[in-house]
């Protein structure tokens, strides 16, 4: 298709000053119109020739109109698909194309089809360049009569506008990836084979940043791509936003078609030495390899800003501008662990104490905290230099300050000082020096890093496995400071987290508080209730809050909880009189409104829970969480009410006394070890085995599979023709695992044989790994062997009857106690595993006379004649209460059973909670 010449722009620019004349003084609905002013041959542009707006500062867009000349047909498919093109680009449902001789108005529809809903032929006797010039006065008069009939389009509601604000973060911005991102990865790549320290480069990033930040990419080129093209964007835009408050910034506008993408890194370096914002404007590295096509989109976006009015728009939508930018640059740059801003303002409101003093976000990512705590300052009439110079944010990596920045500037304090600043956490120390520029005069400022009142952050969510070199060092060296301390060995493969709170220790002021988000992984492991004591030295622990209504994110499979800190005035051992609340919060994250905000805040503030709709609150001093914990439970069953357990202390008794609890058999490589009907292998080398929970249906365990358990030698096997177990084995000796390592060395053990599966691990009882609704162990007619994805209970004392242990097991104490041992993970499963079960408490069989033990067998016979129910339906059937009011009874601690009720099912409906 031609492409638009001197002659056919020049006639646009006609156009758009002959309509503006023409919109004067009326009180449409079309108020003004602009286009473009550059225009470079062969490119598919995102926007059109024309775009009518509702307002005279052009930040509502009404319609795009795409102009050809006579030459090229009305009905041109390129034509045509090119403003509809541009309409989407724009958010539009209405696009209108002209050539002079006739014009086209199409409609949107709901389903994104366009349909033609009105067709001028008026100049239909225009054919040539030459007659658009002889019959001016005609087609401008036609021009006058379509933008009467469509301005009634918008006038009655047909045709919707577009905010500036909008169109550019959530159409513009991702329509500059969606062309490019692929095109400038590519050039990344290409670039990277001819330099490998550019790959090098890029792959590590890749390796330190993809669990936390572009999570949705599977590819570092193109993950990287994206980041430099949202970072050219964020650049362009922010400087057209502050350059009617700093001269410098007006430089923008000097960005041409013809010019490179070293010349506007250039152009942002002079206006950040000026106007500071050095993490927006900084350029990231290899910022200007990119493919021609991909510096005019950006080019094209700079022109439309320019024509656009930017320096003229008012502060309030200049400010939608930027919060809009912040959304979408984190939709389009951050992964999965971006802070939600209601739980950044919850968690910021909770922290702060006082708010006048000096606060951090030390790992800020997007800002998202740093911009709640600063918004709670001015929010409460601290004055606006008071407020910035008192808030800091810093974060490891570049790229996400950027957003930060801009999440933090505000158009009516657009000249405050920002102390945003890259760094370590673990590198942070009092009186450390940071350079910043004054905004307002182009100065250098020194400020020293102070004490804070306050740490706020949503800390990375990085697992042992993947911590970089230099941070294990930092994690070593607080570890043996903590032990130095306290006497407590920290797990050395506990997540990057722990560490971080540990060292947050030396800047933070005596009496200072912490707020941070977490995983809950630490409320359910042996690790975390090591991390949970060694906290007691340094800090008081005042308050843990987790979510009773589904996760805080939903873009991530992990469940999340908030722990509040306040420093001690030295590292001492713990006070047993020190309080800490367990917060459940009784809503959804995007369900909690305003009012329920102010509710939350007010009742942690006060330490109370006064709004029932909003919270629960369990209450624990410390000497009785380690009362508690030393019944076995886990961390995460003190959200609910258990004192009662203290109660019954004297009835129970450790599951090892009774029973030894393992996990299944671990092998390895299923399809060898658990062959499928029709193998062929002699009987002397199978055995039943109960392969998978899910054939767990009642409290009577039933072996589901067969296992090849084989110790003899191949020559013996060969000795004795058993030709099954031979041919077994040399079907699997030439595979590989998963990594490509052969199977014979890959199922190497120590005084085994490659192929060989020792049948000694064998089960009384049977309980599944990670239950969901069903808490029950099953019961073996015989002993059996199990498989690792089980957990295997073998009786110890053969005088206790193995049916009382089995009853014992089952009863509403034995479900509480399953569910209490462990925490919910991200899909709502329960996170248990041998380990925690061999740790529980059981109903002691020792203390039961012989008539309470015959009660207690007869009240089991029917839960085992029926298949089990989820924990709800199962407590409510009528011989389950009977069963467990027996059971309680015989203990005399029945007085307890509507607690232990209210507290199992408490925490099984939190847990499930997370699928919502």
């Amino acid at each position: 298709m031609p492409t638009i010449r001197n002659n056919e722009r020049s006639e646009a620019i006609k156009l758009i000053s002959h309509i503006n004349v023409f919109l004067k003084n009326k009180t449409w609905r079309i108020q003004s119109v602009g286009g473009e002013t550059t225009i470079s041959d062969g490119k598919k542009h995102m926007f059109p020739d024309v775009i009518l707006y509702g307002d005279s500062f052009q930040t509502q867009i009404l319609q795009g109109w795409e102009l050809k000349m006579p030459d090229v047909p009305i009905n041109d498919e390129e034509f045509v698909k090119d403003a509809q093109r541009k309409a989407i680009t724009l958010g539009l449902n209405s696009c209108f194309i002209w050539n002079f001789t006739c014009g086209v108005l199409y409609e949107r529809k709901a389903d994104g089809s366009f349909t033609e809903i009105k067709r001028w032929n008026d100049t239909n006797y225009i054919h040539s360049r030459q007659d658009v010039d002889t019959y001016r006065s005609d087609w401008m008069k036609t021009i006058e009569s379509i933008l009467e009939e469509i301005n009634s389009y918008f006038v009655n509601g047909h045709f919707m506008p577009a905010n500036l604000g909008d169109v550019i973060s959530d159409t513009v911005l991702c329509e500059i990836i969606k062309r490019n991102k692929y095109l400038l990865a590519d050039e990344l790549e290409n670039y990277g084979h001819r330099d490998m320290r550019i790959q090098a480069r890029i792959q590590k990033w890749w390796e330190q940043v993809h669990m936390e930040y572009a999570s949705d990419e599977a590819n570092a080129f193109i993950a990287y791509a994206r980041i430099i093209i949202v970072n050219w964007s964020n650049r362009i835009l922010f400087a057209h936003v502050i350059k009617r408050y700093h001269n410098p910034a007006k430089q923008i506008e000097e960005l041409s078609y013809d010019s490179t993408p070293s010349q506007a890194n250039e152009l942002f370096r002079s206006i950040s030495e000026t106007c500071d914002f050095y993490n927006v404007f900084v350029s990231l590295d290899f910022n200007e390899l990119m493919p021609n096509s991909t510096w005019h989109d950006l080019i094209e976006l700079n022109e439309f800003l320019s024509n656009n009015a930017m320096y003229s728009v008012n502060q309030t939508t200049l400010q939608t501008v930027l919060e809009h930018t912040i959304s979408s640059g984190k939709r389009e740059l951050i992964g999965q662990f971006t802070t939600p801003e209601k739980l950044a303002m919850l968690l910021a409101r909770i922290t702060m104490r006082n708010i006048t003093a000096e606060c951090i976000d030390p790992c800020c990512g997007t800002g998202s905290i740093a911009q709640a705590m600063l918004a709670n300052k001015l929010n409460n009439n601290i004055p606006v230099t008071s407020a910035y110079a008192t808030i800091w944010a810093s974060d490891k990596f570049s790229f996400p300050l950027q957003i930060a920045s801009i999440s933090l500037a505000k158009v009516d304090s657009i000249n405050q000082p920002i102390k945003i600043f890259q760094s370590n956490a673990f590198a942070l120390f009092p009186n450390r020096e940071i350079t910043l520029v004054d905004p307002a005069d182009g100065s250098t400022i020194i400020c020293k890093q102070p004490l804070f009142d306050t740490i706020a952050s949503n800390l990375p969510f990085v697992p042992f496995e993947i911590i970089e070199r230099d941070e294990l060092q930092y994690i070593q060296e607080l570890h043996e400071q903590v032990y130095r301390d306290t006497g407590i060995s920290l797990d050395d493969r506990s997540d990057l987290y722990q560490s971080l709170i540990f060292s947050f220790y030396k800047i933070i002021n005596t009496d200072g508080r912490i707020g941070v988000i977490t995983s809950n992984s630490w409320l359910g492991t042996k690790a975390g209730r090591q991390f949970f004591d060694a906290l007691f030295w340094y800090y008081n622990i005042e308050q843990i809050h987790i979510s009773g209504k589904g996760r805080w994110f939903h873009n991530a499979d992990v469940v999340t909880t908030i722990l509040i800190l306040s420093k001690k005035q030295k590292i001492s051992m713990p006070n047993t009189e020190s309080i800490t609340r367990f917060y459940i919060w009784k809503k959804a994250l995007q369900d909690i409104s305003e009012t329920d905000i102010d509710a939350i805040v007010n009742d942690a503030i006060l330490d109370e829970c006064n709004h029932a709709e909003q919270l629960a609150l369990s209450t624990y001093k410390k000497a009785d969480i380690d009362t508690l914990l030393g019944m076995r439970v886990s961390l995460n069953a003190l959200f609910y009410s258990i004192n009662w357990l203290k109660e019954i202390k004297d009835m129970l008794c450790p599951i090892t006394d009774y029973l030894e609890v393992t996990r299944g058999e671990r092998r390895g490589w299923d399809r060898m070890f658990y062959p499928a009907s029709g193998h062929g292998i002699e009987p002397q080398y199978i055995r039943k085995v109960l392969k998978s929970s899910r054939h767990l249906t009642s409290l009577c365990a039933i072996p589901d599979s067969d296992a090849f358990c084989c110790s003899d030698s191949i020559s013996t096997l060969e000795e004795a023709g058993h030709s099954g177990a031979l041919s077994w084995i040399h079907a699997f000796e030439h595979g590989v695992n998963n990594t490509g390592k052969p199977l014979p060395q890959a199922l190497a053990r120590a005084n085994m044989f490659w192929y060989e599966m020792q049948d000694t691990s064998t089960a009384d009882f049977v309980t599944g790994m990670n239950p969901d609704k069903r808490l029950f162990v099953a019961k073996f007619s015989e002993p059996t062997f199990v498989n690792q994805r089980l957990i295997a209970f073998k009786q110890i004392d053969q005088s206790v009857n193995a049916d009382l242990l089995h009853a014992l097991l089952n009863s509403i104490l034995g479900m509480f106690y399953i569910e209490a041992i462990g925490f919910g993970r991200g899909l709502g499963a329960l996170d248990i595993n041998a380990t925690n079960i061999r740790s529980m408490m059981i109903l002691n069989p020792a203390i039961l006379t012989e008539q309470a033990q015959n009660d207690i067998l007869n009240a089991f016979i029917p839960l085992k004649n029926r298949n089990v129910m989820g924990t709800n339906d199962e407590l409510n059937q009528e011989d389950r209460m009977q069963f467990d009011h027996t059971i309680l009874n015989a203990f005399g601690i029945d007085r307890y059973y509507s607690e232990i009720k209210e507290a199992l099912l408490s925490m099984q409906q939190v847990r499930h909670t997370v699928r919502e």
